[in-house]
């Protein structure tokens, strides 16, 4: 009985994997190309310029359904949370947006970061000098970034 359970679990978690893998490899067949920015790049420029202390991007893709749409609301809820420390950015990563996405890479200060995505989503942590202080692939707990994003936060603060 639980060899069955067992393999239904596996089966189920390839089918999600795979879900994501299809999206990705979907977005990836030329060349990466990033997308819009949730809000206009010159305002998420400007305001970790002055005020935040913390840049949390969010790169997806909008055909990853399974693990993407877990992840984006999450990190609404945190911006929200988090205030003025912190400015959060989703940037999507797949081809009919693509050159909106390098240019918000561009404004932000980050494009060489994206070099090296090859999976989505990925959310990683700036501090606001734009130094990466972290990079969570693939679908994680609120908490899990919550605690990557203070853990952030406080290093800015010793600085």
């Amino acid at each position: 009985m639980w060899v069955l359970m067992l393999a239904k679990f596996f089966l189920h978690t390839e089918v999600l994997a795979l879900s994501c893998l299809s999206a990705m490899a979907f977005s990836l067949s030329t060349p990466l190309v990033l997308a819009q920015a949730s809000e206009p790049a010159s305002a998420s420029t400007s305001s970790i310029d002055r005020a935040a202390k913390a840049l949390v991007v969010l790169v997806y893709d909008q055909h990853c359904k399974a693990w993407c749409t877990k992840v984006r609301p999450i990190m609404k809820e945190l911006g929200e949370e988090l205030g003025e420390d912190v400015v959060v950015v989703e940037i999507d990563s797949s081809l009919d947006v693509g050159k909106a996405a390098i240019k918000t890479a561009e404004d932000l200060g980050i494009i060489r970061y994206y070099k090296d995505v090859d999976m989505v989503p990925v959310v990683m942590i700036f501090d606001s000098k734009k130094k990466l202080m972290h990079e969570l692939g693939g679908p994680k707990t609120k908490d899990t970034y919550k605690s990557a994003i203070l853990s952030a936060l406080k290093n800015a603060k010793n600085k």
